[in-house]
């Protein structure tokens, strides 16, 4: 009996449907951010070069130096899990401005936009089969992350853990609809607020 499963290498999506070969995964998503920042490049390009550098003293467009190909930005796959029903598959991906939550039904190749947002990055997803929710990790710009929880068509999203803590790989118990599982490592800081340390991860099990 032939098996379909997904797997990801140096951030990029594989999958692997029956007998048929393996073939990666492009997002149109990612590539259309890619596109459009080659664009905005090329119409800012007289800001860096000759008497318009003057503008762009700093060298920065869209957050990265001038010098740097917009062609090249870098799109990742950040997690991949199963869907809540048979034949879907859910990811997430990153780029260097904005991430996004996405679904794939039944071997389809166009991609389904659930969330994007340049508020903070997805990862490591997790859908509960059957039960229409899918938790995921929210990773914050000031190194917290957190567990959260939304539908299976991307609405209300919420984080059901808080803290100045790393909580990471989430996993709906067995069964249960209602409990996760997840590990969680409190972030040591300086006097100055910055991070200079990191606990020991815990396990542990959340009611919701």
């Amino acid at each position: 009996m032939s098996h379909s499963y997904a797997y990801l290498s140096q951030g990029q999506l594989y999958l692997k449907l029956g007998d048929e070969p393996v073939r990666p995964v492009d997002s149109k998503f990612g590539e259309s951010i890619r596109q459009r920042a080659s664009q905005i490049e090329n119409r800012n390009a007289w800001k860096t070069q000759g008497t318009g550098a003057k503008f762009m003293t700093g060298g920065v467009l869209w957050g990265r130096g001038a010098d740097r190909d917009p062609l090249e930005m870098r799109i990742a796959i950040t997690g991949i899990s199963s869907g809540c029903n048979p034949g879907e598959l859910f990811y997430s991906l990153a780029t260097d401005d904005i991430g996004g939550i996405f679904l794939l039904r039944d071997r389809a190749n166009d991609e389904l936009r659930l969330l994007h947002t340049a508020d903070f990055r997805v990862r490591r997803l997790a859908a509960g089969p059957g039960q229409g929710s899918v938790a995921c990790v929210v990773q914050h710009k000031t190194g917290q992350s957190s567990i959260a929880v939304m539908h299976s068509d991307g609405t209300d999203m919420r984080e059901v853990t808080q803290g100045d803590t790393i909580d990471d790989a989430p996993r709906w118990v067995p069964g249960s609809a209602r409990e996760i599982v997840f590990q969680s490592a409190a972030i040591g800081r300086n006097h100055a607020g910055f991070a200079v340390t990191q606990a020991p991860f815990a396990v542990h099990k959340l009611d919701l």
